[in-house]
């Protein structure tokens, strides 16, 4: 993944990193006040993680693909790559809220070509930092 969720149109909060901000930090920071204004309003779209089936496409995902669902454009890719972990290309998107569930199914037109993906539930493998504090714990 390449870190491209982030820009001029998106902020902290769309791109899923609010457990990272701390809001209650005494001293101000750039943004704060936008990001409490914007803190409990919803949000029309969201980053998500697709899970997309590379055995139909000719190339990887990558950023800046279309994202369809029932033929109708509705998201796009951010970054993306082959995953050796599971066989499969991984891909962050932005869809629309109402879209990101678990499971649900959606296209991706990479080179010209509708490919298939799902929405994941969460991060299909865990980090080494994750790994090592839950061996800790057996």
């Amino acid at each position: 993944m390449w870190g491209n969720e982030m820009n001029l149109d998106v902020d902290a909060l769309e791109a899923g990193l609010q457990p990272f901000i701390r809001m209650k930090k005494k001293s101000d920071f750039l943004g704060k006040e936008a990001l409490k204004a914007k803190a409990g309003q919803y949000r029309e779209m969201r980053l998500t993680m697709l899970e997309v089936d590379s055995a139909g496409a000719e190339a990887d995902p990558e950023g800046n693909h279309t994202v369809y669902l029932a033929g109708r454009a509705v998201g796009n890719t951010t970054s993306g790559c082959y995953s050796p972990a599971t066989g499969k290309g991984l891909v962050f998107a932005y869809v629309p809220s109402i879209v990101d569930f678990p499971g649900n199914g959606v296209e991706i037109d990479i080179m010209g070509k509708m490919v298939s993906a799902r929405v994941l539930e969460a991060p299909p493998v865990k980090t080494q930092p994750v790994r090592e504090r839950e061996a800790a714990k057996k």
